[in-house]
């Protein structure tokens, strides 16, 4: 793998979580036919195995994990062309090769291809000099897992795995603490701002405190904060 990554995504726990099945919170548990599930982990580790990368790719389409898996194994296979579009992409979102993954591509590709290689490791060197403190997470928020911004509203959501409880902090910077499923800690998000849906990633951690069993899956939050929907995992699955 070629090392040095350093993404603007937030880290999100290995889950390999998709929807299944949608409950709302206040009404009975409704059934609903389950997708299959595949385990992600599996195809990265086959690192030659082209076709289920590209899988993986369309299914997870801005991991860099996933892309810069896909980027060794077309190196690997001789696939110039198409590596090259997995560094334009892996680029355009962020991703800082380390100095030996640069070295590595230079020594891969030749004349223009390598001249315009050096330069994008170049123009990938520029600090970054605005940073500024967005918010302040209250300390009772133990762990805190992910973040995430509704820019349309300025509120901003937390999930902790030890608070277990998801934290949603408004613009004018008073934050309140909303109850989960007993004994769930809270992993990634994702916000879908079309439907106005906050995603997290709901299971059990080595970090979470023994207690009652957690829901594994997926929980869906209004902007209040609110739990909306559940989708269970499968019974395999950690988180």
């Amino acid at each position: 793998m070629l090392p040095g990554q350093n993404n603007q995504v937030t880290r999100l726990r290995k889950a390999g979580l998709a929807l299944a099945c949608a409950l709302l919170a206040a009404a009975p548990a409704a059934s609903a036919e389950a997708p299959e599930w595949r385990k992600v982990e599996g195809s990265l580790r086959q690192a030659g195995d082209v076709p289920a990368l590209e899988q993986l790719a369309r299914d997870h389409p801005y991991s860099s994990n996933v892309r810069l898996a896909l980027l060794n194994a077309y190196l690997q296979a001789g696939a110039k062309d198409a590596a090259w579009r997995e560094i334009e992409f892996l680029a355009s979102r962020g991703y800082v090769f380390g100095a030996a993954g640069q070295a590595g591509l230079l020594g891969a590709y030749d004349g223009i291809a390598r001249d315009k290689l050096a330069e994008l490791f170049e123009a990938e060197r520029s600090p970054i000099e605005a940073s500024q403190l967005v918010a302040t997470i209250p300390a009772e928020a133990q762990l805190v897992e992910a973040a995430v911004l509704d820019p349309a509203t300025g509120r901003m959501f937390a999930s902790t795995i030890v608070s277990q409880a998801l934290f949603v902090g408004q613009a004018d910077g008073r934050w309140s603490r909303m109850p989960l499923v007993p004994g769930s800690s809270l992993g990634g998000l994702a916000f879908d701002a079309s439907r106005e849906v906050v995603w997290a990633g709901s299971g059990a951690y080595d970090e979470s405190p023994a207690g009652e069993r957690p829901f594994r899956g997926v929980i869906g939050f209004d902007l209040a904060g609110v739990p909306v929907r559940f989708v269970a995992g499968p019974a395999d699955s950690t988180a």
